[in-house]
């Protein structure tokens, strides 16, 4: 019986997942279709580069194209049980950890749960866009929408995704004591408030 190629079914998967054809990926990807369609289908080896490019397009781990792993984006070794060093410091990798914490712990929202809270952080940096628009510092057309519409809709939307994770059935946290990555973004984040005179 042969043995199922799991990076051939997974980069399948991924593609898909996109939305795109493969004469677009193929395109993106700088091969051709005919190559993507062997890989695809696994006719033909690729390369580590390929894979990491294939990775890095789909915004999926190398782990899970290759069927080492069944966490697509690779998010779950973000917030392991154990703290790292650089768990102090209020760092892009410490938000994401107490991100995959949450999701990790959400109940109900389970895989819901990366996309609303994407899609939150997605409204605070557009909200942070819009103010650099109010500020003068966009040319007029980078925005769509009236830019103080822009910003009530998108708080109002934001507020909703928030209800919407606090209105999960999130489970006891598993680590027991509070990671230290969580403590970090707390007490930076009150500090922030208390500086700012709340």
């Amino acid at each position: 019986m042969k043995r199922p190629n799991r990076f051939a079914e997974r980069l399948a998967v991924a593609r898909k997942n996109s939305g795109q054809s493969q004469k677009e990926a193929a395109s993106r990807l700088g091969i051709s279709q005919s190559l993507l369609s062997h890989y695809e289908n696994g006719q033909r080896a690729c390369s580590r580069d390929f894979i990491a490019k294939a990775a890095s397009f789909y915004n999926v781990s190398a782990d899970w194209l290759l069927g080492l792993s069944s966490d697509i984006r690779g998010t779950v070794s973000a917030a392991p049980e154990t703290e790292l060093p650089g768990d102090a410091y209020n760092s892009m990798t410490t938000l994401y950890r107490a991100i995959a914490w949450i999701c990790e712990n959400a109940g109900e929202l389970g895989q819901g749960c990366e996309d609303k809270v994407r899609q939150a952080l997605g409204l605070s940096v557009y909200r942070l866009i819009l103010a650099a628009g109010r500020a003068g510092a966009l040319e007029e057309d980078w925005v769509g929408l009236d830019i103080d519409r822009a910003d009530i809709y998108a708080k109002a939307v934001q507020e909703s995704l928030m209800r919407d994770i606090e209105d999960s059935d999130l489970k006891p946290g598993v680590l027991g004591l509070k990671p230290e990555f969580m403590a970090t973004i707390i007490e930076s984040s009150e500090k922030l408030i208390k500086e700012g005179g709340l």
